[in-house]
């Protein structure tokens, strides 16, 4: 009685292991998307520190007592940051120098040469960070922070974070 014997050649199991490698090359990348993630993770940071600097600048402001100025603009003594100026006890979008005493000057965010973070502001109250160069204020490149200062002492700053495009 011969025995009959079932099974995958070597050289099947090579073609297969060939063709696995090809699909995991072409296919992973799609499914994993690290930079995407990462650029997200750091507009969120950004964000979360926009949010603690807001909230220790306007404590500052009520101890001062400069939150609820009539003009809106005052400053107050940020220590080793030296002065910020507030609007209605928020930090400014943008200070008489932009990059220097105010939101950006709060929470130490330089642009950087790489360009993979980009600060920029109108000077009229909107200031973006952004996760990508293509960021320009007044466009929304779906992956960035928008800082909004504060327009009267009922309005507060905001901070809107989009990362949808990261």
């Amino acid at each position: 009685m011969k025995k009959q014997q079932s099974g995958f050649t070597l050289i099947e199991l090579v073609a297969v292991i060939v063709l696995l490698g090809i699909l995991a090359v072409t296919a992973l990348p799609r499914f994993v998307n690290l930079q995407a993630d990462a650029r997200a993770s750091v507009v969120e940071g950004v964000a979360a520190a926009m949010n603690g600097a807001m909230a220790q600048v306007y404590a500052k402001s009520l101890i001062d007592g400069v939150e609820g100025d009539a003009a809106g603009v005052s400053s107050i003594d940020g220590g080793p940051m030296g002065t910020i100026e507030v609007a209605f006890g928020y930090p400014e979008a943008a200070g008489a120098t932009p990059g220097t005493d105010d939101i950006q000057d709060t929470i130490n965010i330089d642009t950087d040469t790489n360009g993979d973070l980009v600060w920029s502001s109108d000077g009229a109250g909107t200031a973006i960070v952004a996760g990508d160069t293509t960021a320009v204020v007044g466009y929304n490149n779906g992956c960035d922070v928008t800082y909004t200062q504060a327009t009267g002492a009922a309005a507060p700053a905001t901070v809107t974070v989009d990362v949808n495009a990261c």
